[in-house]
This record gives C-alpha cells, structure tokens and sequence, in this order.
C-alpha cells in the first residue's frame, strides 16, 4: 500500500513557488555580480590543484609561511577537501564561467536548506509552521549577496547540517542499523566539506545512545555503528594528512592559529601590560575593550594587522627550529600557545568568550540577532523533546569552536542559519499555537456583540 505523505500538496506547492521566487531574484544579483565572486584560501588550492601542483599553496597564499626556500607549492590542509575539489571540477570544466556556474550551486544549496527546514519544523511541530520558517528563511538569505557570492563550502554546508539533522530525528523515531549507517555516511560528507561539523558525529551518537537508554546495548550498537560509519570514510583523507605532515589532522589544519588570533592576540590589544609573549613592540592597534575590538576586526586593515603581529610574534618567541616546522607543526605552536593562555588567563579569556558568543549570534544585525533569539526561546521551550534537545545540542557543537577561536566571517556563521531557523520556527509555531484560541475569543467575541447591535430596535444603517 502506498504510504501517505505528512504533508499536504498545497504545502508543498507554497515552499516550492517562493523557493523558486527566490531563487529568481538570487539569479539576479548572479547576473550582474558572478564575476567578483570569490572562494578566496578554497579557491587558490583549486587553482594548484587545476595547475598540477596538488593539494597546495602557493609561495604568495601560504599561511603561516613561507616554508622552506620560499619559492615552491607547499602541499596543505588549510582548507576542507570536498568542496575546494568541487571548485577545481568546476573551473576545469567550465573556465570562465566556472564562477557562475558555482554561484547557481549556492542557490541549489540554499534551496535545499530552505526544503529541509520546512520538513525538520514540520517532523518535530506543525508543516504548517515549517512553511513559515522556510520562507523567512529564504527571504534573509535572499537579501544577503555574500551567501551568494561567496565561492566556498558555507551554502552546501547547511544543506548537509540539516539532512544530518534530519535523519538523526529518523534514527530517533526508527533506530534501526540502516539509518544508523545513512546518518553516518552523510556525516562524513559533511565533515569533509566543512570541519565545523567534526563534532557533528559524536553529538549525533551520544543522542541516539541517551534516547535509547544508556544501558540498552540497542543503544550503544546505534552510536558505535554512527561514529565507525563517519570515521571509516574520514580515514583516506586522515591517512593522506599523516603522511604528508607526519601528525593526526581529521579534517583540516589551522584551528590553533584562529584560537592563538582569538586569545592572546586579540587580550593584547585592549589589555595594557598583558605579561604573556611579550615583545619589545606595542600591538598594532589598541581598543578599550573586547567589544570594541571585536567591531574594529570588522576592518580587513585591523584584521591584517592584528593577523601579522600575531604571526609575528610566535616567529620571535619560537626556537630556531619553527622555521623548519611544516604547516600542521607550526599551527600546533599556535595551538599550545593559545592553550598556556587559557591556562594563565581563565577568566579575561572567558570574558571574550562571552562577547565572542554575542558577536556569533549577532554579528551585528537586527535580522541576525531576532533569528538567534528566537531560535534560543524556541530551543528552551521545547527542550524537553528529545529531539529539540538534540538539535540544539548540535547547534551548541558547531558554535564552541568559533566561539573559542574568533568568529570573525558571516561566513562562518552561514552553514549553522539553517538550523537555527527551524528553532526559530518552532519558536513562531508555539506562539502561533498559544495565540490561535485567544484570537477566536476575540473573534467570537466581537462577532456576538456586533449581532446584538444590530438586533438593537433603534439600530439602523445609512
């Protein structure tokens, strides 16, 4: 017997027409705007990859560089594998036109993220309100040109986060080993494309194993088959990465230096005297405080500076043997660096972690800041549903990484609106739920005293 859908076809009808709406006016910012789209450190490893130079940089776009002589491609793993190899695909297959051509890509991305909203609101509360979240979804993202124009991973990013989180929800309501090894190839798809979602894997076990119950082994088999699933298909990359760098890196390099920029760096520019890797030389630029700072690294000259300063700084307080370190050496620098500072500075370090937080979910918009609201009410006021906990559990996940290290890029916030958009959602349904018999009080209300003013004998119309 045919299955019948939880939806109905006219909903469907409605998501489908203002995606495609939406996808129109997108295709006009493309028009006018695809040839300064940029990919920027993604881009540039295609293009070595497109000249046969490899998984590499080169000598000009080597982070942490120059290695070596300073005159050769230095293989890397600075940037994640699937979707810069998407890029080299693209451009060899479409030359001039390979900018547009991935451009249309991102509105594909945004539109499945915008189909995938609509059916996570839907499984959890109400289709209905799933359409609501996936049209204010689709028209924020409409009016944001850099989700368009922007080249890399972010678009298809949170197409993946939310069929993850989707077939999560399918494993919750069907545990069985089938959707258990679906979840966690689609996963490591995810990981691949983008490293915020490492933790992705682990979250989604440890809520399988919770909802099941901890001591049923149904429960622990789930989470054991999810995590082999995701980890068995990281592993060619992972062994490409130890043999070239001779160190465990599972998806890409470079979270020591963005956590060293985030600390140290940015505590030395609003903290006189700070006592940690001092140089004889002032910062680059000085704030009153970590908001401030925060709001001038908006500035690419304050972020450039603050950037080589920093890089500055660990080549000087380093051992000799730093220059001879390869990538994932001398981020590991970064990395125990930034760690020491935790250590000796826990509380300045939790303060700009916390305007950190409030940057990350604001970035300072309006819009941004009333879907990051909504999306922590709706969360909290269905946190009781497994479910819902656990969708916020990986919203949490993605958002520690970039809360520790600087979540500078909208960028880096774009592959996580998906989600916080169906939290958002739920949040407009519960209101939307609550407001529905007040309103036909009212409604029966003014209805019953408007007859009984017309019924009035001295009641008459002009």
């Amino acid at each position: 017997m045919r299955q019948r859908l939880p939806f109905s076809t006219w909903q469907l009808v409605i998501v489908v027409t203002t995606i495609l709406i939406v996808l129109t006016w997108q295709a006009r910012i493309i028009k006018n705007n695809w040839r300064y789209a940029r990919g920027y450190e993604q881009e540039w490893v295609a293009g070595s990859l497109l000249d046969g130079y490899g998984y590499s940089f080169d000598p000009a776009t080597a982070w942490l560089g120059p290695y070596g002589y300073g005159n050769a491609y230095t293989l890397t793993a600075w940037v994640d594998p699937l979707y810069t190899s998407v890029i080299a695909a693209v451009m060899k297959l479409s030359a001039e036109y390979g900018r547009l051509i991935l451009a249309l890509l991102n509105v594909l991305w945004l539109g499945a993220s915008g189909v995938m909203i609509f059916l996570l609101v839907g499984e959890i509360l109400d289709y209905q309100f799933g359409i609501y979240a996936s049209l204010l979804f689709l028209i924020v993202e409409a009016c944001r040109r850099d989700v368009v124009l922007y080249l890399g991973n972010a678009a298809l990013a949170g197409s993946l986060y939310c069929l993850s989180a989707y077939l999560l929800l399918r494993c919750l309501k069907n545990p069985s080993l089938t959707n258990c090894i679906f979840l966690g190839a689609v996963i490591s798809v995810a990981n691949l494309n983008h490293a915020g979602s490492l933790l992705l894997a682990p979250l989604s076990a440890l809520v399988i194993g919770s909802s099941i119950g901890i001591r049923k082994i149904t429960a622990w088999r789930n989470s054991i088959v999810v995590l082999v699933t995701a980890a068995s298909l990281l592993t060619p990359w992972i062994l490409r990465n130890y043999v070239v760098f001779h160190h465990f890196v599972p998806i890409r390099s470079g979270f020591g230096y963005q956590l060293y920029i985030g600390n140290p760096g940015l505590a030395r520019t609003f903290t006189p005297g700070l006592k940690f890797d001092v140089l004889a030389h002032e910062p680059p630029w000085t704030a009153n405080g970590p908001l401030q700072s925060l709001l001038l690294l908006r500035n690419l000259e304050y972020d450039r500076a603050l950037r080589n300063h920093s890089i500055q700084v660990i080549r000087e307080t380093s051992s000799a043997e730093y220059q001879s370190y390869n990538e994932v050496e001398r981020d590991h620098v970064f990395l125990a660096r930034s760690l020491a500072f935790i250590r000796a500075e826990p509380l300045l370090a939790l303060k700009m972690m916390f305007w950190k937080a409030i940057a990350f979910l604001t970035y300072w918009k309006f819009d941004l800041s009333l879907v990051s609201i909504a999306a922590i009410a709706g969360g909290l006021l269905m946190i009781k549903d497994v479910r819902v906990a656990g969708l916020m559990l990986i919203v949490a996940g993605y958002m520690v990484p970039f809360i520790l290290s600087m979540p500078l890029y909208y960028r880096y916030r774009s592959p996580i609106e998906p989600m916080l958009f169906v939290l958002a959602g739920l949040f407009l349904g519960i209101c939307l739920q609550r407001a529905t018999p007040l309103w036909n009080e009212i409604k029966g209300w003014l209805r019953s005293h408007v007859r009984y003013i017309i019924k009035q004998p001295n009641f008459h119309l002009k």
